[in-house]
């Protein structure tokens, strides 16, 4: 494999990273009644080294709790109600859907590859500020269950943030 081509792949798999990493954000945001919307982006030629090619945001528009919907309305899309600790689970959502991503389906793996990234500064810092300093076992195993029981949506929103991404990039050449 030629250094173009595995340059080419390497920005590939990141393109998707980011995407289901921030469609991970906008499911669990979605989920707990928010309103908001994501959006993936090349970083450009003028990355450093260690940076990724790709770089996103999940953006809320509207709270859970602020925005209130008929009874039907919760019921036909699966809105639930918003724990007290929704802000953990939205910043922990990225994460958790790359591990899942990845093949990871134990808890345990997820909190050590969390903590892991936390140790290694991988974790932006809007995703450590939802997070915090409190977030427990029990935060990854219910952020990984709503995840994986709505994963179908997770790849159909990244799937969208994908294409978007590549379309803007393409504009911008």
């Amino acid at each position: 494999m030629t250094t173009e081509a595995v340059e080419i792949a390497i920005a590939s798999r990141e393109l998707r990273k980011a995407c289901v990493h921030e469609a991970g954000h906008l499911v669990v945001l979605q989920s707990f009644g928010g309103i908001g919307h994501a959006r993936v982006w090349s970083a450009g030629a003028d990355r450093g080294q260690d940076e990724t090619a790709w770089r996103g945001a999940c953006y809320t528009n509207a709270e859970p709790g602020t925005v209130k919907f008929p009874r039907w309305h919760r019921s036909k899309f699966g809105i639930l109600r918003a724990p007290a600790k929704w802000k953990v689970y939205l910043g922990l959502a990225g994460l958790i859907a790359e591990a899942i991503a990845d093949g990871e389906t134990d808890a345990d793996d997820v909190v050590e590859r969390i903590s892991f990234s936390f140790f290694m500064g991988e974790v932006s810092s809007s995703d450590a500020a939802s997070i915090g300093e409190r977030w427990r076992l029990h935060d990854v195993r219910r952020t990984m269950a709503l995840l994986i029981e709505r994963w179908n949506k997770v790849c159909f929103e990244a799937g969208n943030l994908e294409k978007s991404a590549k379309f803007a990039y393409s504009e911008d050449e």
